[in-house]
């Protein structure tokens, strides 16, 4: 096998491996918030949207400041989601580098 298509296919492993991981954990701080949301009355910028529609949290002027905590992870873990995604483009140049 060629040296690039198995760098290739190594970035696409960890990508995978990565974003699964990410989404476990982001949609575990999801789970968090929607927990403290039933016991707060106001909880800054998160009202139950959907990972998809608003991936990022906005932190307003929320009184807890174990939800803030909870919502700058949540915003790291979308931003490492995202640069992932590098692994993946890593991995498909390098797949089509080794065809050629």
């Amino acid at each position: 096998m060629d040296i690039y298509f198995q760098l290739g296919v190594i970035s696409i492993a960890i990508f995978a491996f990565l974003a699964l991981v990410l989404i476990i954990l982001i949609f575990i701080d999801r789970e968090k918030l929607n927990n403290l949301s039933q016991k707060k009355e106001y909880l800054g910028g998160f009202h139950g949207s959907t990972f998809y529609s608003q991936p990022f949290l906005t932190i307003e002027e929320a009184k807890d400041e174990k939800l803030n905590k909870i919502i700058r992870k949540h915003n790291k873990k979308v931003v490492a989601f995202y640069i992932c995604f590098l692994f993946l483009i890593i991995g498909i140049v390098f797949l089509n580098v080794g065809e050629e």
